[in-house]
C-alpha cells in the first residue's frame, strides 16, 4: 500500500467518487475491451487488470495494456484536479498476473486546473476519416511537449512525411487484414449490429471502423472461411485498403510520435499519459485523432523482445527497419525510443452511432 497514507487520506463523497469512477471509463483501451475494473476501497482508488479482455496478440508482453494504464492514471488525474484534488499513484508492476496494476490516493489541492479537460474527457473519440491539412497550433504544442517532458517522454510533430515513412505506414494498415491471428482477435470486438452495440458496450461498431452492413458481412465470412479472407485479399482487399490508407494519410493535419530514452514498463505508461493529454487536448478543440498503435507499439515490441508473435517475415523486416524510418523523418536522436504514434488534424466529430460505448460503472 501506498506510503504516507495518513497524509493524503481526505473525504471523498459517493458523488465525487463515481466522478472519478466515470472518468475512468472514458480513457481507451484496445479494442475498447475496456479492460480495466477500477473501484474504491473507502477513499483509495484501485485499477485492477482484467487479464481475459485483454488476451489479443497485439497486447504481447502486455504494451497495449500499459499504455492503456497511463490513459486511464491521466483521465483520473483530469477529473480529480477538477474536483480540487491531486493524486499519488503507486504502481505494482512486478507481476503482471496478477490483477492490481496501480492504486492512487487524494490530496486536496489549492492549484487550479492550468486547463480544464474534464468536459472533454467524455467528448474523446477515435476518428479513422480525413481530416483538413492544418497543423497543431504551436501554442498547444508547446504545452504538450511541456507535460511530456516532466514524465520524460519527448513529443516529435511532423508533416508531411517522409516518403519511406508515408509508405511504412501504408504497409501497416496491411497488418491486421493480412495477419490471421491479429485479424480475428481484433474482428472479435466488432459489434455487428446496433442491438449487439447498446447491449454489449464495448468494442466498436461498424460505423466506427467506416464500414457498411455488406463490408460486415464480408468481415463474418472471413471470419468463418480463411480461404474466403485470403481469396478477397488477392483480388481486391489489398487494393481497398491502398486507396482507403492513402487518402487518409494524406488528408492528416500532423502525425505525432511519443518517445522515451528508456524503455522500461514506466516509460510506457507514462506514453499512455502524454498521449492520452493530448488526445484530449485535440479533441477539445475540434482535432480528430487516431492512433497508429501497429506502426509504433509493435516496433517498440520487437527491439525490447527481440521477437514478435506470429509475425510474417516481411513485416517483420518493415518493423526493424522502421526505428530508421522514424530517425530520419522526425530527426530523432540515437537513443529515442518510438513507444506510440498518432495522426491528427481539424476534423467533424463522429456521429453517436460511430462513437464507442462504455459498460455501466460496477455496483
Amino acid at each position: 500500500m501506498i506510503d504516507l497514507l495518513d497524509e493524503y487520506v481526505i473525504e471523498i463523497s459517493e458523488s465525487q467518487k463515481n466522478t472519478i469512477l466515470r472518468a475512468a471509463l472514458q480513457a481507451p483501451t484496445g479494442d475498447n475491451a475496456q479492460c480495466w475494473d477500477v473501484s474504491f476501497e473507502e477513499t483509495i482508488l484501485k485499477i485492477e487488470h482484467d487479464k481475459q479482455r485483454a488476451n489479443h496478440i497485439l497486447n504481447d508482453n502486455c504494451l497495449a495494456s500499459l499504455l492503456s494504464l497511463g490513459t486511464v492514471v491521466e483521465s483520473i488525474n483530469i477529473a480529480a484536479l477538477e474536483l480540487g484534488f491531486s493524486t499519488i499513484v503507486q504502481y505494482s508492476l512486478d507481476d503482471k498476473n496478477l490483477a492490481l496494476w496501480a492504486t492512487i490516493i487524494f490530496k486536496n489541492t489549492n492549484n487550479a486546473s492550468e486547463e480544464d479537460l474534464n468536459e472533454a474527457l467524455y467528448k474523446r473519440e477515435t476518428n479513422r476519416n480525413n481530416y483538413k491539412r492544418k497543423r497543431i497550433p504551436s501554442e498547444l504544442l508547446d504545452k504538450l511537449k511541456s507535460f511530456a517532458k516532466d514524465l520524460n517522454i519527448k513529443i516529435s510533430e511532423k508533416y508531411p512525411l517522409s516518403r519511406d515513412m508515408f509508405w511504412y505506414l501504408h504497409l501497416c494498415e496491411h497488418y491486421i487484414w493480412y495477419n490471421r491471428e491479429v485479424f480475428m482477435d481484433t474482428t472479435y470486438w466488432i459489434r455487428f449490429s446496433q442491438k449487439q452495440r447498446l447491449e454489449l458496450r464495448d468494442g466498436f461498431g461498424l460505423k466506427n471502423i467506416k464500414l457498411k452492413s455488406f463490408e460486415g458481412l464480408l468481415v463474418k465470412l472471413f471470419r468463418k472461411s480463411e480461404f474466403c479472407a485470403k481469396l478477397a485479399w488477392v483480388f481486391i482487399l489489398r487494393f481497398k485498403i491502398w486507396i482507403d490508407s492513402f487518402l487518409v494519410l494524406r488528408n492528416t493535419g500532423s502525425f505525432l510520435i511519443f518517445s522515451a530514452k528508456a524503455s522500461e514498463d514506466i516509460d510506457v505508461v507514462n506514453t499512455g499519459r502524454t498521449m492520452f493529454r493530448a488526445w484530449t487536448s485535440l479533441n477539445k478543440i475540434g482535432y480528430g485523432v487516431q492512433p497508429l498503435t501497429v506502426a509504433s507499439l509493435l516496433p517498440f515490441n520487437l527491439a525490447k523482445s527481440g521477437k514478435l508473435r506470429d509475425c510474417p517475415q516481411n513485416f517483420h523486416d518493415e518493423f526493424t527497419k522502421s526505428r530508421g524510418y522514424f530517425k530520419q523523418c522526425f530527426s530523432l536522436e540515437d537513443n529515442d525510443k518510438v513507444i506510440w504514434m498518432l495522426r491528427t488534424g481539424p476534423a467533424k466529430p463522429l456521429s453517436e452511432k460511430a462513437r464507442t460505448l462504455r459498460r455501466p460503472l460496477k455496483k
